[in-house]
């Protein structure tokens, strides 16, 4: 769907942000921003659309097809299989990009990452994320003497065995993903709520500090 230049600047207006703000996490030009609010660039970039379009999605806003904004009602996605997968950690990645902050990954077992995803893809993905690890604080627990570190862009802490098992919980942004790996499948629901993810970073926040143990020192991510 097309948005137009007064859609974008309604967004901006309804969350009380400056061209200075959208700018700065966008990584678009002030004076960009201004010509496509005010319909001074007649033909602008596609990709430039898209990140503004994704950008204020994010945040819980959706552009109409009358033309107009409103607040966001809660989504779900599903996700299937490898290539599920992989547009899975897309988004994840594009999340992180546009809104930060802090990222929860619970219940981690590395080798199912390197399973479905391909240890090329994997290291690609990585790469990204260490693009903009200064934007985000991310977390990972996995079982106790799981050696197989597969990202340099978080921080790891062990979790007793008798508490971890197959399914993960990824909270990333305004999103809460669940994921259950099964022997020949993986699936992925992400559940679009900025309160939900909020809520279950504070209970991984309690186990991070309480219950999870720092692996050895030596141990370094592959």
């Amino acid at each position: 769907m097309d948005i137009t230049p007064q859609q974008i600047r309604s967004a901006r207006a309804f969350l009380d942000m400056t061209r200075n703000q959208v700018a700065e996490l966008t990584g678009i030009g002030v004076q960009t921003l201004a010509d496509i609010e005010n319909a001074k660039t007649d033909s602008p970039r596609v990709s430039t659309i898209e990140t503004l379009k994704l950008f204020y999605e994010v945040r819980g806003l959706e552009f109409t097809d009358e033309g107009g904004i409103r607040p966001r009602k809660v989504l779900v996605h599903q996700y299937h299989g490898a290539e599920g997968f992989r547009k899975f950690m897309d988004d994840v990645y594009e999340t992180a990009k546009t809104q930060g902050g802090e990222i929860c990954l619970h219940n981690a077992k590395p080798a199912n990452w390197l399973k479905w995803l391909g240890t090329e893809w994997n290291t690609m993905h990585t790469n990204r994320m260490l693009e903009i690890k200064y934007k985000i604080d991310f977390k990972i627990t996995a079982g106790h003497d799981d050696y197989q570190f597969v990202g340099k862009h978080a921080e790891y802490r062990w979790l007793p065995r008798t508490m971890w098992n197959e399914q993960s919980f990824y909270a990333y942004g305004d999103r809460i993903g669940l994921l259950n790996f099964e022997e020949d499948s993986v699936h992925i629901v992400v559940l679009h709520n900025r309160q939900f993810a909020d809520g279950f970073r504070s209970l991984f926040n309690v186990t991070w500090d309480n219950v999870a143990t720092l692996p050895p020192k030596q141990t370094k991510p592959i």
